[in-house]
């Protein structure tokens, strides 16, 4: 018999074999198959099944094969139990149709196949093999529970020497045999009724859960009326909360807004480079602390999953880099080193939300700032698409960015790297009262980043600094290929001496260098590159780039010495803290002066300017469509009338001004009900509206004004800072023209002026 894989590991005994050729002789098997399990101690109902399991198959071979042999063996398992092992063998036809019967959906109409399914549940392994004309053979096995011993080999051959005597004597009496199926029968019937009896507990039970359910759907029926109650109360709670945010946003932005429009009014007016510079750095503040006031509003939108994010185009280079300025007095008091590098595969132009990505880069940056007490903080930024996992793949025209915050900080143990990102939470409660905080700008950090499609991490060694890494996923601007960077031909080539203590800014550089066309070499030592410059030709270097505070020997030092061979072009790099100090190059010809970190747009322009390749350029080239757009204004007809509607007396001051440039007569009203009044008297080209205003606010005022007034065509436009979602919806809704973001800007309201202004026949008196 070849060896099947449930015997593989099973030693078998023969114990004896039987002829089947008439039904006695069934009789018979099936006795013995009883005899042989009652004797391996298989528990009474093992024993029937094994009975039953012979009877049948051997019955088969008579009414399908004209007979054939019943072998019986004892087997032993290595590590398993063992059991007793039947094989069927016969000289017949074969059976016909074996899978679909092993199935048990082969439906016979002379019986081939009767009992072979019922025999194969009954048993624990069954086999059969059959050819057509060869005949058939089955393999059945029952085994012993495992915790039975093995069976002894005296204990096999006592049985094998008893079964045969049994075959050879033949069968006891044909009563004996029927008392014995009796008991089985009987054992059968008792068994049956223990199951009825179960089923009668069950079906009680069942009447019993059926009540306990009919109690619990009316217990879940109250349940639902006093969750629907607590969901209206909750929404009546929120809306409360809501209005709550809505009001202190406005509370707070209103100075900052006048702040920040006293900055642009002045910006606006004759100012020399550094004063412009300075107070362009102070607008950008005012416009960051604006963001950084809306964390708490921010917290509260993302928990009520109503933070929403803008899709507009921007440049990448004047976000990322935009944020020194905000923050580089403080890195230069604390004596750090602030460096930022965009790598040249990051497109330049991308869609998304800039205020808001912003808003994380400080929010990790000034937390490297807080834990860093000397060293440096780098910003890097590079193209992440390649390492896109494939169960996450981009979307056309977008693209993955990595952003990573280096600092040299105190660094965080692993065990709390998790924890930071939770809210109000941070390493230790040491940390807090050390160095103040809560912990909630990297938890919103976290969402923002989640909105944006990435994820975020640390990595941190204590005491040897953090890297806070995330990425984003954004969409690709057109303008990315509209817009490239166009470099001098007389700059290709040119080869760069640079000059920095700070490694990282050093290899910043030689990749910019490398970026614009230019071949560089590079000294950590002012030392080094003197030696450098002073060894080689003189036509060795076009260019050189030196910072100012180095170790041992200055950057003014060094570039006098320098100078007293060569007037090659140089520009020196320098921190916020000493701009005082430029007037020290005066002297010296050839000469730009940059300040660190040194964006790279206004790196390439002092390069094209020191090689002499400088266009002449408007510095407010920015603002040629606004100020096209502004001279347009100045020749409107002088019954052009504006009303503007603000309670803030700065904000009142902030607009007036910038219309009053335009040469646009302009009235003020204080809240709403002045607004009416002011329309009910004169007539108006257009109508600016805060929204948030005492006795009236603009909404009503604006219902108003088109309803009872009847002044349908005239244009009404939103002054709003947008705190909560839907602001602005509801604006259009009452009944407004167009929306203006506050703070008010020059270049926003001349164009919203023009927009509504500036159209065929709009200046006529009736504005019915």
């Amino acid at each position: 018999m070849t060896m099947l894989p449930f015997l593989s590991s099973a030693t078998l005994y023969n114990i004896g074999d039987m002829q089947i050729q008439f039904e006695s002789d069934v009789v018979r098997a099936r006795n013995l198959a009883s005899m042989l399990a009652q004797e391996l101690k298989f528990d009474k109902t093992s024993c029937i099944r094994i009975g039953t399991t012979v009877s049948e198959l051997s019955r088969n071979m008579i009414e399908h094969a004209s007979g054939g042999i019943v072998k019986f063996s004892i087997a032993n398992r290595d590590i398993k139990s063992g059991g007793i092992v039947i094989v069927f063998i016969d000289n017949g036809m074969g059976i016909k149709d074996i899978e679909e019967i092993q199935s048990g959906n082969f439906i016979s109409k002379n019986g081939m196949g009767v009992g072979l399914t019922g025999s194969q549940r009954l048993m624990d392994d069954f086999n059969i093999k059959s050819e057509t004309g060869k005949g058939t053979t089955i393999t059945a096995a029952k085994w012993l529970p495992n915790y039975h011993l093995p069976i002894e080999d005296n204990r096999i051959k006592e049985i094998q020497k008893a079964l045969l005597k049994t075959i050879e004597r033949g069968d006891s009496s044909l009563i004996d045999t029927i008392n014995s199926q009796n008991s089985e029968l009987i054992h059968v019937l008792k068994q049956l009724q223990e199951r009825n009896n179960q089923i009668e507990i069950i079906n009680h039970e069942l009447e019993e859960t059926n009540r306990g359910v009919v109690a619990l759907n009316k217990e879940l029926e109250d349940r639902a009326t006093a969750i629907g109650k607590a969901k209206l109360e909750a929404e009546e709670a929120n809306r409360a909360k809501s209005e709550f945010l809505a009001n202190m946003s406005h509370e707070i932005r209103t100075p900052m807004n006048g702040v920040n429009g006293m900055i642009e009014l002045v910006l606006l007016t004759d100012l020399n480079e550094e004063q412009h510079e300075f107070l362009s750095m102070a607008r950008d503040s005012a416009d960051v602390l604006l963001s950084l006031l809306n964390d708490i509003l921010d917290f509260s939108k993302i928990e009520a999953g109503q933070l929403d994010l803008e899709e507009v185009d921007y440049h990448i280079n004047n976000i990322v880099e935009g944020v020194s300025d905000v923050i580089i007095q403080k890195v230069e008091d604390k004596g750090l080193e602030l460096n930022v590098q965009i790598k040249n595969n990051v497109p330049k132009y991308l869609v998304g939300d800039p205020v808001r990505l912003r808003q994380v880069i400080i929010n990790l940056v000034g937390n490297a700032m807080k834990f860093t007490t000397e060293g440096e903080i780098n910003i890097f930024v590079s193209n992440n698409s390649s390492n896109v996992s494939k169960d996450f793949p981009l979307e056309s025209n977008e693209v993955e960015l990595l952003f990573a915050i280096k600092d040299t900080g105190i660094g965080i143990p692993k065990e709390k790297q998790e924890s930071i990102f939770k809210s109000f939470s941070q390493a230790d409660t040491s940390t807090t009262r050390k160095y103040g905080g809560t912990g909630l700008g990297l938890t919103i950090s976290k969402n923002l980043v989640n909105l944006m499609k990435g994820k975020i991490w640390v990595e941190s060694n204590l005491n040897k600094g953090s890297t806070f890494f995330f990425t984003v996923r954004l969409k690709i601007s057109q303008k990315s290929e509209e817009v490239k960077i166009k470099i001098p031909k007389k700059m290709h080539g040119l080869n760069v001496l640079i000059v920095d203590d700070n490694r990282t800014n050093l290899i910043i550089l030689q990749e910019t260098m490398k970026f614009f066309g230019c071949t560089s070499d590079v000294f950590v030592t002012a030392e080094d590159a003197l030696n450098s410059f002073l060894t080689k030709d003189d036509n060795t270097y076009d260019l050189i780039i030196s910072d100012y505070q180095m170790p041992e020997m200055s950057g003014f030092e060094f570039i006098k010495k320098i100078r007293e061979k060569s007037k090659i072009p140089t520009l020196i790099l320098t921190s916020v803290s000493t701009l005082g100090e430029r007037d020290i190059f005066s002297k010296m010809e050839n000469i730009e002066y940059l300040t660190k970190p040194v964006k790279q747009a206004i790196l390439f322009d002092s390069l094209v300017n020191l090689i002499g390749e400088a266009e002449i350029k408007d510095k407010k080239q920015n603002n040629k469509i606004s100020d096209s757009i502004l001279a347009k204004l100045k020749l409107l007809p002088e019954s052009t009338r504006i009303l503007l509607v603000e309670d803030n007396v700065i904000n009142q001051k902030v607009a007036t001004s910038l219309i009053k440039k335009t040469g646009i007569n302009v009235d003020v009203a204080g809240d709403g009900i002045e607004a009416i009044e002011a329309i009910k008297q004169h007539e108006y080209s257009l109508v600016l509206m805060d929204v948030q205003m005492p006795k009236m606010d603009g909404l009503l005022a604006t219902k108003e004004i088109r309803k009872n007034l009847e002044k349908i065509k005239l244009p009404i436009i939103a002054m709003t800072a947008n705190a909560m979602k839907g602001d602005k919806e509801e604006c259009f809704k009452v009944g407004m023209n167009d929306y203006l973001a506050k703070p008010v800007k020059p270049e926003g309201l001349f164009d919203i002026l023009g927009k509504w202004l500036l159209k065929p026949n709009k200046h006529k008196k009736n504005n019915q």
